[in-house]
């Protein structure tokens, strides 16, 4: 492995070709174009008018702000990996019932 390849794995500010950012999130490099053209994904870098960058460390923190811990649209069950969940139940629910 290269000098140049270690650097930029460990590197969070390290710019990335888009088809290494790609590789990282684990989408084609077709998806990361739609996304800058309709001002969605992660954020990027115009290095010169036909040259595209990443930051590693953008792609991760992109990738953390899509984790979910439920299909609902509000995400009020966002939890970072390792926190435990919260006791959400509301009173009269199930998981409450036969206390007190």
């Amino acid at each position: 492995m290269s000098l140049e390849k270690t650097h930029t794995q460990s590197d969070p500010a390290a710019l990335l070709r888009p088809s290494e950012a790609a590789d990282l999130i684990g989408v084609k490099t077709r998806a990361l174009e739609a996304w800058r053209y309709r001002g969605f994904g992660p954020r990027w870098v115009k290095v010169s008018p036909r040259v595209v960058r990443y930051r590693r460390a953008d792609l991760i923190e992109w990738a953390e702000s899509l984790v979910r811990t439920s299909t609902g649209g509000d995400n009020t069950g966002r939890r970072s990996a390792g926190q435990p969940a919260e006791h959400t139940a509301e009173p009269g629910t199930a998981s409450q019932e036969g206390t007190g």
